[in-house]
C-alpha cells in the first residue's frame, strides 16, 4: 500500500468495506427470512441465458392458467418400425408462437452397441421441424440429453441393442389441470390423422390442414368424462373425412360414430358436435351447424362445388350447371334441382360417369335430383329429367 497515494488507498478501503459488506449479508435461501403469504406483486428471480431479472407472483400464476410456456399440443401418428422412427404430424409452442410439421418426420434411430443402452430424445423446434439428439451409451444406466433452449420435447427413446421404446412428453406440457376446459387446438399435418394426440385440456379440435381423421387419443385429457362434448371444426376449402368406427386405429383410441354407420364428410367451415360414450372410447355424433334446409336461388350458369351438397337449387333462368371434378366433391354429394317459370337447367358433367337414362335436362316447372353413387365417380339422376 506505500505505493499508492491517500486517494487511492481511500477508494481501496471502501471496496474493500463494500465488498466485506456483501459477504457479511450474503444469505443462503434457507437463511432468508420466512415469508407466510404471496402477493400478486411479488417479485420472483429468474435466470435468462445467465442474466439476472424478475417476475411478479401473478404474472407466474396468468402464464401458468393461460399454458403460455412451451409445450406440445398435439401428436399424430407416432411408431417405431424396427430402426425407423415416424411421426406424421405434431404441434406445438415455443415462446408463445405455434409451430407445426409441415411433412412427415421420418428417421433412422440404430440400436446400441452389444451390451449397451442408450437414451435419445425428439425434440420441436422453431423451424416447423423435429430432430433426434443422441445420447451417450452405457452398460448400465443411460442418462438423456439435455434439451435444447427454444426446443420441446416431443419423444424420449429408450435404445438397447435390439429394440427401441419411447415415451411421449405430456401433451400440454405437463399434468397440470387448468380450469379451462373447453381449450381449442388448432392441428395442421399432412394427410390421414390416425390418433390425433390431444392437449389435455382441448375440446374444439380445428383442423387447417388434414384429409382424414380416423379416431382420437384423449388418455392424456385430464377432463375426459362420459358425457363431454367435443367439436370438430374444419377450416380447409377442401372437405375432410370423418371415419366411421376405425378399424385402422390402435385399440384404446376413441373413435367417431355416426347414425348413418357412414363416414361423414365435413364441409369447409363445417363444425359437429360429439358426445364422450360411457367407456370413453366413443365420440357419438350430435349434430352439426350445416343447415338442414338449404336452399339457393340460381339465376345464372354455376359450377357446383361443396357448397351446393344437399341443397335445393332453384332455378329461375335458362342455366348450364357444371359439376365439379369428383376428386373435388364429397362422396356421397347430392342436390335437388326445381326449376320455375323461366327456369331450365342443362347439366354438365365433363369427368363423371353418368346414370341418367332420360337424359341431363330439366324444363321449366319440373323437379330433378341427382346424386354421387358413394366412393365412385359415378353420379345417378331421377325425376324429370330429359334429352
Amino acid at each position: 500500500m506505500s505505493g499508492l497515494n491517500s486517494n487511492d488507498r481511500e477508494l481501496l478501503r471502501r471496496l474493500t468495506e463494500r465488498l466485506n459488506l456483501i459477504e457479511s449479508n450474503a444469505k443462503r435461501i434457507d437463511e432468508l427470512p420466512y415469508k407466510s403469504k404471496i402477493g400478486n406483486s411479488d417479485k420472483l428471480h429468474i435466470s435468462e441465458n445467465g442474466i439476472s431479472k424478475y417476475i411478479t407472483v401473478q404474472e407466474l400464476l396468468s402464464a401458468i392458467e393461460t399454458r403460455k410456456y412451451d409445450h406440445i399440443l398435439y401428436i399424430n401418428g407416432l411408431r417405431i418400425s424396427g430402426n425407423e422412427l415416424q411421426i406424421d404430424g405434431a404441434g406445438w409452442t415455443i415462446l408463445e408462437l405455434v409451430y407445426n410439421l409441415t411433412e412427415p418426420f421420418i428417421k433412422n434411430v440404430p440400436y446400441a452397441a452389444q451390451g449397451f443402452v442408450r437414451t435419445d430424445i425428439v425434440i420441436a423446434n422453431t423451424e416447423n421441424n423435429l430432430e433426434v439428439i443422441f445420447g451417450d451409451e452405457n452398460e448400465g444406466i443411460s442418462f438423456a440429453p439435455p434439451i435444447p433452449p427454444n426446443t420441446v420435447l416431443v419423444t424420449t427413446l429408450d435404445v438397447t441393442d435390439n429394440s427401441i421404446n419411447n415415451t411421449p412428453a405430456p401433451i400440454g406440457g405437463d399434468d397440470y389441470k387448468s380450469k379451462i376446459e373447453n381449450r381449442s387446438v388448432v392441428v395442421s399435418t399432412p394427410n390421414t390423422i390416425n390418433s390425433l394426440l390431444l392437449d389435455t385440456e382441448a375440446s374444439h379440435i380445428i383442423i387447417t390442414a388434414a384429409s382424414k381423421v380416423e379416431s382420437l387419443n384423449i388418455s392424456q385429457n385430464n377432463n375426459a368424462y362420459p358425457g363431454k362434448i367435443y367439436k370438430i371444426t374444419n377450416e380447409q376449402s377442401k372437405y375432410l373425412t370423418l371415419v366411421n368406427s376405425s378399424t385402422a386405429v390402435e385399440i384404446g383410441n376413441t373413435k367417431f360414430k355416426f347414425v348413418s354407420n357412414r363416414d361423414y364428410y365435413l364441409l369447409p367451415g363445417e363444425t359437429v358436435e360429439f358426445y364422450l360414450s360411457e367407456n370413453l372410447n366413443t365420440l357419438v355424433f350430435l349434430g352439426t351447424n350445416r343447415p338442414i334446409e338449404n336452399s339457393i336461388t340460381i339465376n345464372a350458369n354455376t359450377t357446383l362445388t361443396n357448397a351446393h351438397h344437399g341443397a335445393t337449387l332453384y332455378v329461375l333462368a335458362n342455366v348450364n350447371l357444371t359439376f365439379s371434378a369428383p376428386s373435388v366433391l364429397v362422396p356421397d354429394f347430392e342436390v335437388a334441382i326445381k326449376t320455375h317459370t323461366a327456369g331450365v337447367a342443362n347439366i354438365i358433367t365433363t369427368g363423371w360417369v353418368v346414370s341418367a337414362p332420360d337424359g341431363k335436362k330439366l324444363d321449366v316447372n319440373t323437379m330433378g335430383f341427382i346424386g354421387r353413387i358413394p366412393n365412385t365417380d359415378t353420379l345417378s339422376f331421377g325425376g324429370a329429367f330429359s334429352q
